[in-house]
């Protein structure tokens, strides 16, 4: 059975400090990403990449560069499982490079999946999971470290 848990997406309201980079050029407030939770087991959280509508359409707009290329995910993470990520897969391919815990100025995490080189055209339908270790970090809740036990992303 599948559970589909929305990911809240970042929002113009969201606190500045996510996620950590920002766009030297613009502020992003939509993304034609989403992200959709499949498999939350204890020490494994998987998800699913889908299309959306994105409401932010100008030539220059995020979405518009999204749809040329989506080049990594950002998640939230709790700071004390930085070193409890063991593994990520794509697909069910483990990603060799590209998985960066990140430990930021103001106390908070992000884990970085990079070098995806996906267009919002075949950005949909992969499958990716974090393995985690660690009493704490193999559940869900306190992995993400979030409002209501939710993660939140950016691309």
């Amino acid at each position: 059975m599948m559970i589909a848990f929305l990911l809240f997406l970042l929002a113009a309201s969201a606190s500045a400090a996510f996620p950590g980079g920002k766009c030297s050029v613009r502020a992003c407030n939509s993304s034609p990403i989403a992200l959709y939770w499949t498999d939350i087991s204890y020490g494994r959280f998987c998800f699913e990449t889908a299309t959306t509508a994105c409401t932010d359409t100008a030539s220059t707009s995020c979405c518009a560069t999204f749809a040329q290329v989506v080049e990594k995910f950002v998640l939230t993470m709790n700071p004390a499982c930085l070193r409890n990520v063991s593994r990520v897969t794509v697909d069910g391919v483990v990603k060799g490079g590209g998985v960066y815990p990140v430990a930021n100025a103001d106390g908070t995490a992000e884990l970085h999946l990079t070098a995806l080189r996906w267009s919002a055209a075949t950005a949909t339908g992969h499958n990716i999971c974090v393995y985690t270790s660690g009493n704490v970090c193999g559940v869900f809740g306190a992995f993400c470290a979030g409002v209501d036990g939710a993660c939140k992303y950016a691309a």
